[in-house]
Formats: C-alpha cells, structure tokens, sequence
C-alpha cells in the first residue's frame, strides 16, 4: 500500500512551522524566499542568517521533514496556508536572470572549480541547442527569447514532465494551487508577490504570531544578481515572445486576474478572489483548447 493511502495525501511543496498555525504552499519565483524567511522569523524572532532552503530547525519541509506533522497541520481548521502568485512575464524574467543567466556564486574559488550555474551542467543540452544563458548585456534580450523558444517547445512534447528541461521555477503557478487546493479544500491567503509586503503585514494581523519582522526594513532575499539592460517590457516587444508567454500561461493570467499586456505588468491590483479562485478550481475551468 501507497504512503499516500496509508497515511493521507501528500503535500509537494508544503512547509509549516513546527510549532503556531502557519504553513506555506512554496511557489518558486514568486517571492518563496522572503516568505519562506517570514515563516522562519515568526518562530525564531530573527530571519535565518544563510540559504533558508538549507534550514530545518523551526520548519517541517515536505517531502524531507516531519510528514505526519505537515498532514495533521493540512487538516487542522487553525492552520493558515499561504501561498503567493506573481505576474507571469514578471517571474519568467526572473527566473531567466536569476537561474539562466546567473551563476549561484559570483566568486571564484580555485578549490572549487569556476562559478556554478542552476543545476550545473544539467541544463546545457537545451542551452547549448537553442543559444540562450549567460550573455553581454546588448544580447539579453535575444538569448531570453531563445529561452522562451525553449519553453515552447518544451510543452509541446508528449511527456513534457520527462524532460529534464521541466522545471517548477518556469512552469506556471497554477496547476501547483489547483493541486493543493484540491487536496485540501482551500487557501487561506494568496498574495500577489508584488504586494508581498502589504500582504504580510494583514496575514501577521490574523495571525497574532508571537514574532513579526519590522517591514520598513524587511529585506530582500534571493534577487537575481544579473541586472536587466532593458526596460522589462521590450524582454516580451515580439509578437511570439507575447504569444508564447500568454497561451502557456493563460490559466495563471485568468485565474490570478493579471493583464495580458506586457504594458500593463506594472500596473496596481487589487487582492485575489479567493473565492473565486475556489470556484474555479472545483470547476476545472482552465485553459481554452
């Protein structure tokens, strides 16, 4: 018999504090990090001083950490689950800057070889086939748009999933919540990473949690260490690379209520409809075919 039917479902991606009533549904690119630190300072009255995926000390991680814990958290009507979306062209650019064309370190350490990219040489194939990655700032643009080409054709395999181009920080956000939610029942927060901290500020309200960070001063943690040479809007100016991102993303554009324009990727929101978002879920309404 499966863990899954002798214990209950699992939960991808799911971390909780050890003690107190919040967990958190990891979205990559779309602020994990920062909050992944503000599930850690609730407990701990400081931020973690090193890579927060590293730590286990105050946070049960799915699939390494206490699973039994994180299932009775999962059915526990006093536990908050967080989770946060972003705008799609905002967090493909990231994840571009922040795993394709950066290195994880910025030195070089004779005792370890040259700088080090995202999964090392696990991702040349793809990059070597289709020209994207580490470039000169006037070629940014280009290479990222052979890096959606990527993306593209990716999805059109008939085992995408196989691939070892798959990978959840280029993936659509959707699926993931849909998933979760599901298995649950319901969000208790979504927030919009580009009001992360506006979004904070109400959920340590609710939570009355025994350590909140002062958010004038709340660091950011994890950002790209390459900069853009482009306004980010000319990084989506051909009409492919805007139809690529818009027809691969549609459910996270529809279901997270962000504008199709590139333009308007900028522009003030309001909230998420959770309620809305449920219904859609429990509809499996989604992308048009």
């Amino acid at each position: 018999m499966s863990e899954a039917k002798q214990n209950g479902p699992n939960f991808p991606n799911v971390w909780t504090t050890k003690r107190g009533n919040l967990a958190l549904l990891i979205c990559p690119k779309a602020g994990c990090s920062t909050l992944a630190q503000f599930l850690y300072y609730s407990q701990a009255g400081t931020f973690w001083d090193t890579e927060i995926h590293d730590e286990n000390l105050a946070i049960e991680k799915w699939p390494t950490g206490n699973r039994d814990l994180i299932r009775k958290k999962m059915r526990s009507p006093e536990t908050l689950v967080i989770a946060t979306v972003r705008n799609p062209y905002l967090r493909l650019l990231s994840a571009f800057f922040d795993k394709i064309a950066s290195p994880v370190s910025t030195y070089f350490d004779s005792t370890r070889g040259p700088e080090e990219y995202y999964r090392g040489a696990e991702l040349d194939p793809w990059k070597e086939k289709y020209g994207f990655g580490p470039c000169e700032p006037k070629e940014q643009i280009a290479s990222f748009e052979r890096f959606l080409e990527c993306l593209w054709d990716l999805f059109q395999e008939s085992e995408p999933e196989a691939s070892g181009f798959w990978d959840g920080h280029w993936l659509p956000l959707y699926p993931l919540i849909k998933d979760f939610t599901l298995k649950r029942g319901r969000l208790d927060y979504l927030i919009r990473c580009e009001d992360l901290t506006v979004g904070l500020r109400e959920l340590a309200w609710q939570a009355k949690l025994d350590h909140v960070p002062d958010f004038e001063k709340l660091p950011r943690f994890n950002p790209s260490r390459m900069k853009k040479t482009f306004p980010e809007e000319d990084y989506f100016r051909s009409p492919a690379a805007q139809e690529i991102v818009q027809t691969l993303f549609w459910d996270d554009f529809e279901a997270f209520e962000y504008p199709l324009a590139p333009s308007r990727m900028r522009e003030p929101l309001p909230p998420i409809d959770l309620a809305r978002l449920h219904r859609r879920v429990n509809t499996s309404e989604g992308c048009p075919k």
